[in-house]
């Protein structure tokens, strides 16, 4: 597997099948396309306030939080986070900071509300965190297994927290929307955003599409980010999400459920990796 993270690539000519294309290869007006992709290593954490937060929202208490953080140790000992990000640039825009993607098929975008302008990313926690748990299931522990579930969760959740900071490092543009297949967008959407970031170069980088319809790592997450120009309040994977039940939801108000409101003193000596 390559070691070298933190990479831009620039691809300029005609659209094509693979990285900067329509799924048909057909010129769109007859105008070339520079296609700029980042490859990032990412580095989540969860410190205290954020495992005490998501100890309250998986239903935890006081008493698994020594546990939890055991588990989220476990985690973190292997864990290599990437994310992948790509924007095409039309020529007529270049002189300006106005950055677009091509819809592949704009009346399914106007029917997904994918106005404005749009990134393609994918990101994965890699492989550790699935051995981890399938050790787990092999050893009968249960619990720990779905621990890590729920903090794999809360690791890709601040994942796209940092790929948001990294876009706007690069583009001056803020994250104000996420949009994944399955929830605002349809299944199928998964694949072409797979196609646009380009196959061969996820497969290099340790990101599978299966046959079975489901990416490996079980850790990863393909999805599209709307940007614009004025700061966005919230770009969270809660933001969009109609299912407002949810006992993993993130609220604008601090989560404080009951069981834990003691776990701050408890875990005093805890801090981030």
């Amino acid at each position: 597997r390559r070691t070298w993270n933190n990479v831009a690539r620039h691809y300029t000519g005609p659209e094509r099948s693979g990285v900067a294309i329509s799924p048909g290869g057909v010129m769109s007006g007859g105008h070339e396309i520079m296609m700029t992709e980042w490859e990032w290593r990412l580095e989540p954490q969860l410190n205290t306030e954020s495992l005490t937060a998501a100890a309250g929202r998986y239903h935890y208490h006081d008493a698994d939080l020594g546990l939890l953080y055991e588990v989220y140790r476990k985690l973190k000992e292997r864990l290599q986070v990437t994310a992948w990000c790509a924007l095409e640039q039309n020529s007529e825009e270049r002189a300006g900071r106005e950055w677009t993607v091509r819809r592949d098929l704009e009346e399914d975008a106007a029917q997904h509300s994918l106005e404005g302008t749009l990134a393609w990313a994918a990101v994965t926690l890699g492989e550790w965190p699935d051995e981890l748990q399938e050790y787990y299931v092999r050893k009968e522990r249960y619990t720990e297994s779905y621990m890590a579930e729920c903090l794999c969760w809360e690791l890709l959740r601040e994942a796209y927290a940092q790929l948001n900071e990294r876009l706007y490092a690069h583009t001056r543009l803020y994250a104000s929307s996420l949009f994944f297949p399955g929830q605002e967008l349809p299944l199928a959407w998964m694949e072409r955003i797979l196609d646009r970031l380009g196959r061969k170069r996820l497969e290099e980088g340790g990101l599978f599409w299966l046959p079975e319809g489901m990416m490996r790592p079980r850790q990863s997450v393909a999805y599209l980010i709307r940007l614009q120009e004025e700061e966005a309040a919230c770009a969270s994977v809660c933001a969009g999400c109609e299912r407002k039940d949810c006992a993993a939801r993130r609220k604008n108000e601090g989560v404080r459920q009951e069981g834990i409101s003691g776990s701050q003193e408890r875990m005093s000596g805890w801090k981030k990796d």
